[in-house]
């Protein structure tokens, strides 16, 4: 079904149910009409529609009548949102706690983001992933030629690397003690 035709069929099945509203009937169509072309770009959570709506002018009733009906029609799903952003973000190499941050910004609550980790099917271990991202970057150092402060400065670069992908601290410290033990016995064993 096509998201026109799908929006055909709500918007006539809210017309019937908005008769007997009167005079906020074309508010509320409005509104509806306004959602269904916003969420038709890229999934949304709840926040970020009441603040589309609210921008283009829609009072607080309609708003919350016009969400509450996206939510019945599965238009929009702050919990779906929140596992599908989860399994793209970590893709791209992002850490929980940034993951988590990001989440919260768009209005989503502990508790949805909580409820959403049970759904993704496979997900990567952080410090597997961190050890990784630190073992990449910590490839090109010649670390023997290094002295200890230049070699704590490319720890805290790639430590600060880490930390900013959101990864916990612990994970970071440890892939970065491990990426540069790794590569420096990879080093003592080439000569």
């Amino acid at each position: 079904m096509t998201a026109w035709s799908q929006w055909r069929g709500i918007h006539s099945v809210i017309s019937d149910r908005e008769q007997a509203q009167g005079a906020n009937r074309d508010a509320y169509d409005k509104a509806v009409d306004l959602a269904t072309k916003y969420l038709s770009y890229k999934p949304r959570t709840r926040r970020e529609l009441e603040e589309h709506l609210k921008k283009k002018g829609c009072s607080a009733d309609v708003i919350s009548s016009c969400c509450n009906m996206m939510e019945e029609y599965h238009l929009l799903d702050d919990l779906q949102y929140c596992r599908m952003y989860i399994e793209s973000r970590l893709e791209s190499g992002k850490g929980m706690a940034r993951i988590r941050q990001e989440l919260l910004s768009k209005g989503i609550d502990r508790y949805t983001i909580e409820d959403a980790l049970p759904l993704l099917e496979d997900l990567p271990d952080e410090r597997d992933m961190a050890l990784q991202m630190a073992k990449d970057a910590a490839a090109d150092l010649d670390l023997l030629s290094m002295d200890y402060n230049e070699k704590q400065k490319a720890r805290a670069r790639i430590a600060r690397r880490l930390a900013g992908r959101g990864f916990q601290t612990d994970a970071v410290f440890t892939a970065v003690r491990k990426a540069f033990d790794e590569r420096e016995q990879a080093q003592r064993e080439e000569l």
